[in-house]
């Protein structure tokens, strides 16, 4: 029998080839799905971004621009010296981000689709209850 541990490793790399496949599949990555979410949510701004992310600068410019030449963004500039930029989807990256989040609904419920709501947010509960115990100090 797996540990814990290895059981939930198993799991995220599981996860993470679906969450590939769908993000691959819409033209896009899984960190530049991660920004499109975000812009829908008018977190907009770089250092908005950032901090969500947790991202630095450069990394977050190089998947904007990534984003930006596929046509996913626009950018315009703002501020008292138009130095900062706002960034918001175009038709075609709503469109992109709506088609990758319905696969990514479809496959939870899938994954979830014999679970009873009792087992579902008790898995909620003992994950939530891993991760905090899992930021104690040794």
């Amino acid at each position: 029998m797996k540990t814990i541990f290895e059981a939930l490793k198993q799991a995220e790399a599981q996860h993470k080839s679906v969450l590939l496949t769908i993000t691959k599949n819409n033209g896009m990555t899984i960190a530049e799905w991660k920004l499109l979410n975000l812009l829908e949510k008018q977190i907009n701004t770089q250092d908005k971004l950032s901090s969500d992310t947790g991202l630095d600068h450069s990394t977050l410019s190089r998947q904007l621009h990534s984003l930006n030449r596929k046509k996913m963004i626009m950018s315009e500039s703002i501020g008292h010296n138009n130095r900062q930029l706002r960034y918001e989807l175009t038709l075609a990256g709503s469109d992109a981000l709506v088609a990758a989040n319905t696969q990514y609904s479809t496959f939870q419920d899938k994954v979830f689709q014999l679970w009873s709501d009792e087992e579902f947010n008790m898995l909620q509960i003992l994950l939530n209850r891993l991760n905090k115990s899992m930021k104690k100090p040794l």
